[in-house]
């Protein structure tokens, strides 16, 4: 039996994988864990996990074994990060500030980008978050991977030091024009907008507006996120 016990950053808690992802924040190592089966004081711990959660964690399992799940031996909720998922967008449905961060970084042209793109989020004349988007450039031997949490962004940093406004971010959303089943990129590819607690009301509209509240978990019940 192994062992591994550290701090975690949850990303994935729907109802139809019974497993629950748990990022290592130390190390870029996954662990798919297992959600159910657990005594009732722990299950009501694992229950209230959220996709966005850090936690602090001991997970057990076997390290020579990738295809079997892990399984909790203590958790902790440290920090809540409400995340928000909305893929299939028609690009003219994004953000305004997306459309124009992408046309200024020149995503869409015939040279594709290498480097994340962002940009600073106001509104009222206060800023309130940051806006960031993935590079377009193809993978090694023209992979292709639509997802918006794996590529170049270093997204666990950012979550506690957004690189222009240099504070935490207290709430993502994570927009992307393709869909989980994708087979070409599209343009913008995977948008992230951090939101700070100045930006609470302005996440709220964008939540409204692509059907993704706070209360569910939005990702797609089959994704690659």
């Amino acid at each position: 039996m192994d062992t591994r016990s550290g701090q975690f950053r949850i990303y994935r808690a729907v109802e139809s994988v019974r497993h629950i992802n748990f990022q290592a924040v130390a190390e870029p190592q996954l662990y798919s864990v297992h959600e159910t089966g657990y005594p009732a004081e722990q299950q009501a711990q694992v229950d209230e996990l959220r996709t966005g959660d850090l936690v602090t964690a001991t997970i057990e399992g076997d390290a020579d074994a990738p295809d079997e799940a892990w399984r909790v031996a203590s958790v902790t909720r440290d920090q809540r990060v409400p995340f928000g998922f909305a893929v299939e967008l028609a690009p003219e449905m994004l953000p305004q500030a997306v459309q124009t961060l992408a046309a200024d970084s020149g995503f869409g042209t015939a040279t594709p980008q290498t480097e994340p793109a962002g940009t600073t989020l106001s509104a009222d004349g206060a800023d309130i978050g940051e806006c960031w988007i993935q590079p377009r450039a193809t993978l090694p031997n023209d992979a292709f991977v639509p997802n918006v949490v794996t590529g170049l962004l270093p997204i666990e940093p950012w979550l506690t030091d957004l690189p222009a406004l240099g504070v935490p971010a207290t709430e993502v959303l994570a927009l992307d024009t393709a869909g989980p089943t994708a087979n070409q990129y599209e343009t913008p590819y995977g948008v992230f907008l951090f939101f700070t607690d100045a930006g609470r009301d302005v996440a709220t509209d964008y939540r409204d507006r692509y059907d993704c509240p706070r209360a569910v978990d939005s990702r797609p019940d089959f994704d690659p996120y």
